[in-house]
């Protein structure tokens, strides 16, 4: 149990920030910073300020079991027609964008 503490203060953050996120007052942060990018800038800065160690063992038990579920929750809310009338130029640079960062990791 002693390794679930890195997931636990992830998972309390992020809890933060969406509760934070329904608060009429917290509106204009949110508005400027989305919701799904400060959920990824958090484990980054509290990786940064050493608050979570690099190299813990908690990091493969958070890509395998948690990054997938936090997906789906985040392309349940995609506005699919919103979405195709960005045009196919932005949805070519965008695939082709999270390719490099795909092939980016591998190598």
């Amino acid at each position: 149990m002693n390794d679930w503490w890195p997931v636990l203060a992830l998972a309390l953050l992020v809890s933060a920030v969406l509760f934070a996120d329904r608060q009429r007052a917290w509106a204009p942060l949110f508005r400027w910073v989305p919701v799904p990018a400060w959920c990824y800038a958090i484990p980054v800065i509290a990786t940064s300020l050493g608050w979570i160690p690099r190299g813990d063992p908690a990091y493969p038990k958070l890509i395998g079991l948690l990054l997938p579920f936090a997906l789906s929750l985040l392309l349940l809310e995609v506005d699919l027609p919103s979405l195709l009338r960005t045009g196919w130029r932005a949805l070519a640079i965008t695939a082709l964008a999270a390719s490099a960062g795909f092939v980016g990791k591998l190598v």
